[in-house]
């Protein structure tokens, strides 16, 4: 039994860039990881990962955030900045 698993990361889109037809072009896999910093705001990783989960309903997704998108929940602040340390 094999399974096939496509990982995505580090594309760095900026908040107003449209997306390349290349990243948005999934092959045939049974799983994709998104595994973080898709966009150098949260806001834009999140709008990548809407527009491909909608293109390919019939594949899982899965996202994981990355550093700019957890900097970006904490106002900016890396997590040991935002607990003080």
């Amino acid at each position: 039994m094999s399974f096939k698993v496509h990982i995505i990361h580090d594309l760095f889109y900026g908040f107003n860039e449209p997306t390349s037809s290349e990243d948005l072009t999934i092959p045939d896999v049974d799983l994709v990881i998104m595994n973080g910093n898709l966009g150098w705001s949260s806001k834009r990783s999140w709008h990548y990962a809407f527009q491909v989960a909608n293109l390919y309903p019939n594949i899982q997704f899965v996202f994981n955030d990355g550093t700019y998108e957890r900097s970006q929940i904490n106002g900016g602040l890396d997590g040991r900045q935002a607990k003080g340390i």
